[in-house]
């Protein structure tokens, strides 16, 4: 008999990377919930003041902490996409966007008033619409391998609006920045680019979330994994609750501990009373074929796998519930 158990490495494995995908989650919050309180508290006005001058506000260095903590969220999630059946890109495309959002926290943008970009600055401007481009690509990328993987297509939608809107409104940010290279002369918020770049984020933000649950769900599959079990565990009885009435007191259980196997070739579909096969007991059957119906399988209980035997599977464990076989 072969009696099946949860693996040990694969359920281990589970529970280190189920672990991860909780710090990615938890990582995210964090980081958002910084960004909100930093916003709340800057007087700013979001819909022209882009994002890096909040860090010269009285809470400023929120802006640097919640950077810092959308970053260790990828890279949890990266970790994670290196152990499942993810596309052998993810993992790094999101160690690639989270060292840029550590350069956008490291190099700060110049305070209000400067007449030149520093180059400081211009690093944390780079790193910024790097970050922000490699995660709109990261996501597109991932819709489109969803479409022929086993991904939910909610998901695989989530991801593309989400990474699509953020794709529009980088563009729509970024346009007056390259027309300034050729002089053409912007004017800082004249266009919403606190409103555009906050879009961006928030979109991205959102399909790494959608990317973070498609990971969490890969690894509760990996976490079911089944082996042979440990030699004298304690397992469930695989025996019916109630033995049909038909099975009167003459009749002798159909295994016992001095019983030997059916030769080969010799079977016990629809046998037909308590005789022997070619000399060998075998059990009592019913007068006439019995179909068992779905409605007369009340439960299946969890955790039980079925066993391979000759005629055929074998289930777990029935629960007649009283009812008695007709």
């Amino acid at each position: 008999m072969i009696i099946h158990a949860p693996l040990g490495d694969s359920a281990t494995t589970a529970t280190t990377l189920k672990g991860l995908t909780t710090a990615g989650f938890t990582a995210l919050a964090a980081g958002f919930a910084a960004m909100v309180v930093l916003h709340a508290t800057s007087g700013l006005n979001p819909v022209e003041v882009v994002i890096s001058l909040h860090l010269y506000t009285p809470l400023g260095w929120l802006l640097p902490v919640a950077l810092v903590l959308f970053g260790l969220g990828a890279c949890a999630f990266a970790a994670v996409a290196r152990r499942v059946e993810a596309p052998r890109w993810l993992s790094p495309m999101l160690l690639v966007w989270a060292g840029f959002l550590g350069l956008v926290a490291l190099f700060p943008t110049d305070p209000p008033g400067l007449p030149e970009v520093s180059l400081i600055s211009a690093i944390h401007r780079y790193a910024a619409f790097c970050a922000f481009s490699t995660m709109a690509v990261m996501g597109l990328c991932f819709a489109r391998w969803a479409r022929g993987a086993d991904c939910p297509d909610k998901t695989r939608k989530g991801v593309l609006a989400a990474s699509w809107i953020a794709v529009v409104a980088l563009v729509a940010c970024s346009a007056p920045y390259v027309a300034e290279w050729f002089g053409v002369p912007r004017e800082p918020g004249a266009f919403g680019a606190g409103l555009l770049q906050r879009t961006t984020v928030g979109m991205e933000l959102v399909a790494l979330a959608f990317v973070g649950a498609w990971l969490k769900g890969s690894v509760e599959a990996l976490g079911l994994g089944f082996g042979p079990g440990v030699a004298g565990g304690v397992v469930p009885a695989l025996d019916v609750v109630e033995a049909p009435e038909d099975l009167r007191d003459g009749v002798r259980p159909p295994v016992v501990a001095e019983g030997r196997h059916l030769a080969a070739g010799v079977g016990l579909r629809d046998a037909v009373g308590a005789d022997r096969v070619l000399g060998q007991f075998v059990p009592a059957g019913l007068l006439v074929p019995q179909e068992f119906q779905a409605r007369e399988l009340l439960e299946v209980e969890p955790g039980l796998q079925g066993e391979r035997a000759a005629g055929g599977l074998v289930p777990g464990e029935l629960v007649a519930a009283g009812r008695d076989l007709d």
